[in-house]
């Protein structure tokens, strides 16, 4: 069996399961689950969820026999990740989980990386329905944190650990900062509602009830005036964070991949 830049062959990995967790609800993705939970469509929500934490579930399961070395096609750059031993420092996760982890990140993305053509065309595969285009566009911005309009693998990683196994706190920074869109430290109703509009849209027309462009603009304007604390006209982290974590379903849902690998 080939060695891939230090990976080694997975006959070094043992075969079955990682233990995993309780199997709830997410986050609407590896990633947007906590920013789903400040929209509605809970049930058709929930079963979309759930199909993304079964996915990111059976990279843990597939450890099959990597390709012999002479089996890759050489006219494929292919790019090589760090070293293990750099990314079990940068992550919270195993050896065993990030090659396993790799293995079936190498299934979806060959070539090492993904492009944000490729990163909306595998995310709108767990939303058949809805147009998961600007959703799948903003999680991309934010795992591509180089900039470099590609997102290795080591980016797909830290982003996977972080949701996983972080903190609360990191948890929340990851969401306050999908919601401000702009970069500039507090959140506004309008950021707040494109990216609530870009949630519905990605949920599809079928959801039930059906949700129409002046709900989600009232839905979400009204849980910005609770978070709003002292009525400034914008949502700082600390506001954010407060009403994030006084509210049981929002904090349920941050939870959601709470030991799931």
């Amino acid at each position: 069996m080939a060695d891939f830049g230090g990976w080694g062959s997975y006959e070094e990995v043992e075969e079955g399961p990682v233990s995993t967790g309780h199997h709830h609800h997410r986050a609407r993705s590896s990633v947007g689950g906590a920013a789903g939970s400040a929209t509605g469509a809970r049930g058709e929500e929930r079963l979309r969820s759930n199909s993304v934490v079964d996915r990111l579930k059976r990279l843990f399961h597939m450890a099959k026999e990597d390709p012999d070395l002479e089996d890759i096609d050489l006219g494929v750059a292919r790019y090589v990740p760090v070293s293990l031993e750099v990314l079990m420092k940068s992550t919270k996760f195993s050896r065993k989980e990030i090659q396993l982890i790799y293995c079936g990140f190498k299934q979806d993305c060959p070539t090492g990386v993904v492009s944000a053509d490729k990163f909306r065309e595998l995310y709108s595969q767990f939303f058949p329905l809805g147009d998961a285009t600007v959703f799948a566009r903003q999680i991309f911005q934010m795992m591509d944190q180089d900039m470099d309009g590609s997102v290795s693998f080591e980016e797909f990683l830290v982003v996977m650990s972080m949701l996983s196994r972080g903190s609360i706190d990191e948890k929340l920074q990851w969401v306050f900062n999908l919601y401000d869109l702009n970069g500039e430290g507090f959140l506004t109703v309008d950021s707040m509602i494109e990216i609530g509009a870009s949630i519905y849209e990605m949920l599809g027309k079928y959801t039930d009830p059906p949700v129409h462009e002046a709900t989600v603009r009232e839905h979400v304007t009204r849980i910005f005036i609770k978070m709003d604390s002292n009525a400034d006209g914008i949502v700082t982290f600390s506001e954010f964070k407060e009403f994030c974590v006084n509210d049981d379903k929002i904090r349920h849902n941050f939870c959601v991949f709470n030991s799931v690998l």
